[in-house]
């Protein structure tokens, strides 16, 4: 009986041993911790106006470095510029703040904004955040959270969302343009698969986008939108239906297996061929130059010999002409979703998630050791039988 008792005071000493390290870590683990928010001074700017975005880290422990990414609707406000560390535009950012020569437990960082269109500004995370240890390197369990800012039209801002001229180069629209219509029809040659289109808006504040302008089909299921942002954020849409002819010369639909190739002469753009901001402009000459690495600042050489820079709100300049993105990326011509290649692949788990599988784990760990000494206790009592 003695030897039983003596057997369950071991047994619960090491099991309050083993409960008391494990509960330890545990309570280390969970104090490494840390957060990484967005925020900002405004929750409603006006069109035009600048603003700024702060990325803010804390954490328990002294940390060494942050990597993300960071993602924002281009089309309402374009990026002016960050802090050291803090690079990017066309609706993405890279953070990538490491190599600290001191850890500290609190930091900010600005990105500073321009408000171009109306409507939610939502800035957020695109991919898991990664904060590090000063002392181990070890990333730390974290949470985040998004800002979105109202972005309002000016009180005075133009509402005037048509267009004074639409031109197609070497066509004939059908009807003849009215600020007004909204609808036209033209009839194209089998070797032309977009157009040079001129579209200037009424107002100068305004912006113009186009879409549809490539790769045109053998028949009339060919649609181009242009789209007029006023300065207030009201749009209006005109569209032109394209018929192209079959190497017979009728226009009955069917399919061409010839996609995006330029004709000899056809005077061809791509998706985004022609947008107009201010006073517009043809923007065939500069759609052949573009190329998915032009950068911020960078510069290209239009047909006619002038120098094509990317200026404010995201458009190209020619001279005195312009030529918007309407916030988008162009790649090759078209407009393209920005994509990254992750280099941080990772489950992102977030620290209740953490606290659960470290609860599992202290759990089945105790279990283990249970079984062990009740194995032990079991075959001493078998020994002495």
């Amino acid at each position: 009986m003695k030897n039983i008792l003596k057997n369950v005071l071991v047994l619960l000493t090491v099991i309050s041993i083993a409960i008391g390290t494990f509960t330890s870590l545990s309570v280390t683990a969970m104090a490494d911790t840390g957060t990484v928010t967005l925020g900002s001074e405004s929750s409603a700017v006006t069109v035009g106006e600048k603003f700024k975005v702060t990325l803010t880290i804390k954490s328990d422990v002294p940390v060494s470095g942050l990597e993300t990414y960071i993602t924002y609707p281009a089309k309402l406000a374009k990026f002016i510029s960050a802090d050291q560390g803090i690079t990017g535009g066309n609706g993405i950012l890279k953070v990538n703040l490491l190599d600290a020569d001191e850890g500290e437990t609190w930091n900010s960082f600005d990105i500073r904004f321009k408000a171009r269109n109306t409507g939610e500004f939502k800035v957020k995370f695109a991919d898991a955040v990664h904060l590090y240890s000063y002392a181990s390197g070890e990333e730390l369990s974290i949470s985040t959270s998004p800002v979105t800012i109202n972005i309002k039209a000016d009180t005075g801002a133009s509402d005037d969302a048509t267009l004074q001229a639409l031109r197609i180069g070497g066509e004939a629209l059908t009807p003849a343009f009215d600020k007004d219509t909204r609808n036209y029809y033209v009839s194209v040659e089998n070797d032309v698969k977009s157009l040079v289109i001129s579209a200037i808006p009424n107002d100068s504040s305004s912006t113009v986008t186009v879409s549809g302008n490539k790769g045109f089909k053998v028949g009339s299921n060919n649609i181009i939108k242009i789209t007029v942002t006023a300065e207030s954020g009201n749009t209006s849409e005109y569209t032109i239906q394209v018929t192209r002819k079959s190497k017979s010369g009728d226009t009955k639909d069917g399919t061409d297996s010839e996609a995006g190739g330029n004709a000899s002469g056809s005077g061809l753009t791509g998706e985004n061929g022609t947008a107009a901001s201010g006073s517009g402009i043809t923007s065939d000459p500069l759609m052949e130059e573009l190329n998915p690495g032009l950068a911020s600042g960078s510069a290209v050489e239009s047909a006619s010999g002038e120098a094509v820079t990317e200026g404010e709100n995201g458009s190209y300049t020619t001279g005195s002409e312009a030529i918007t993105s309407g916030g988008e990326a162009i790649t090759n011509g078209n407009t393209g979703e920005n994509t990254v290649n992750n280099p941080f692949p990772s489950i992102k788990i977030d620290e209740s998630g953490a606290k659960i599988i470290r609860s599992v784990i202290i759990v089945l760990a105790v279990v283990v050791v249970l079984l062990v000494i009740f194995s032990i206790i079991y075959l001493f009592t078998k020994k002495k039988e």
